[in-house]
């Protein structure tokens, strides 16, 4: 509003008109950004967690925000990333290539058990 030299007395205006047709929403905006996060990013529960609670300042709990078929498109996004990684490593080379895997899970934000068997059915995916 500075920017656009919008008057004092009209700015209360406009935020209240903003807020009441629903486009200053702090729900909105969890929802939306967990969402995008989620399909586009492939991020997991904990690492949007996380995001939220830096962002709006209070705890959040996602699985209120986002269904189980909204997670099971950033596992299946994470599958594809994972296979891609995979694919540069080299598993007879570096012992740890199942570590890296499991690490790359754990920071888009999967739980471990989550991220133990997502890499696990994409070696024995590959190995096929």
């Amino acid at each position: 509003m500075n920017s656009l030299a919008c008057p004092e007395e009209w700015r209360e205006s406009f935020i209240m008109e903003l807020i009441n047709g629903q486009y200053l929403n702090e729900d909105r905006y969890k929802n939306s950004y967990a969402k995008g996060k989620s399909t586009l990013k492939g991020w997991g529960p904990n690492k949007i967690e996380q995001h939220l609670q830096f962002e709006t300042g209070e705890n959040v709990d996602i699985s209120s925000i986002l269904k189980p078929e909204d997670f099971e498109k950033s596992r299946n996004k994470l599958k594809k990333d994972l296979e891609k990684k995979l694919a540069h490593l080299n598993p007879k080379a570096d012992s740890d290539t199942m570590g890296k895997l499991i690490r790359f899970c754990l920071s888009r934000g999967f739980s471990f058990e989550d991220a133990k068997g997502i890499c696990y059915s994409v070696v024995n995916q590959k190995d096929s």
